[in-house]
């Protein structure tokens, strides 16, 4: 599993490396994917008066 993740990886094809690239993505400090999701929810469920 290691050499799929090494960054001069041959065994990990195209499209494994554009899900990498765009789960990592991190332009200018902004969440990534997940956090902006989470962010989202959040600010959704703080704007209708909802509580975990």
């Amino acid at each position: 599993m290691r050499d799929l993740g090494a960054a001069g990886s041959t065994t990990r094809t195209t499209d494994q490396t554009a899900a990498a690239w765009f789960w990592a993505n991190d332009a200018n400090g902004t969440y990534k994917p997940p956090g902006q999701l989470l962010d989202m929810t959040a600010r959704v469920s703080r704007d209708r008066g909802l509580t975990t």
